[in-house]
């Protein structure tokens, strides 16, 4: 019995609609592989450099870490922090990436800025808009070994709340207590969250 050339035309086309989609879900599969194990290593990455940092940062000391509106210069006006950040280990410290809290009297967290401390003060963080490139990038700022730097840093979009109290001292003491800002009775702690050896 011979095959008709319809059923023939029928045959040939089903092949190559099956045949192109396995060959599509096997290009997708492999894909997916790349992009997964792409995916993987960068977790990786990111665990070793959270690592790294945390071992590392026992090494990094914030001393003098203090939060103002300065008073003169070219800041005048500006909410600052202010402190310097020594290097104790025996290793050149790269983009050493700083968070500090302010926290309130009881210990709970208000408000948080990272920033760079070997940045300039003018400088405007971008950090939370930046790529990954950046951090990984070339290693620009560096911290000799057992050295220290001291710092100002501009705090973007500062809360009112923080401004009112790093402003109240300077009041007159005349200035009737009722109406005199609250001191911001609150503290500041910092903490290593990025570097590079």
């Amino acid at each position: 019995m011979l095959i008709k050339r319809k059923s023939l035309i029928v045959v040939a086309l089903s092949t190559i609609v099956i045949t192109a989609a396995l060959t599509s879900t096997l290009i997708g599969y492999y894909m997916y592989l790349e992009l997964k194990g792409r995916e993987d290593e960068r977790a990786s990455s990111e665990a070793i450099k959270r690592l790294q940092a945390k071992i590392f940062s026992k090494y990094v000391d914030i001393v003098g870490l203090s939060y103002g509106i300065e008073a003169s210069g070219p800041l005048k006006g500006k909410p600052t922090i202010k402190g310097v950040v020594a290097n104790r280990s025996t290793r050149r410290l790269y983009n050493v990436i700083l968070k500090v809290k302010f926290l309130d009297k009881d210990g709970a967290p208000m408000y948080e800025v990272i920033f760079q401390p070997q940045e300039p003060a003018f400088r405007i963080d971008q950090l939370g808009a930046m790529t990954k490139a950046y951090l990984t990038g070339p290693k620009k700022n560096y911290l000799e070994a057992d050295s220290s730097s001291a710092f100002k840093r501009v705090i973007p979009n500062c809360p009112k709340e923080l401004l009112k109290g790093a402003d109240s001292g300077k009041r007159p003491k005349n200035f009737p207590a009722s109406k005199r800002l609250g001191r911001w009775s609150g503290r500041l702690i910092a903490e290593v969250i990025s570097l590079n050896l």
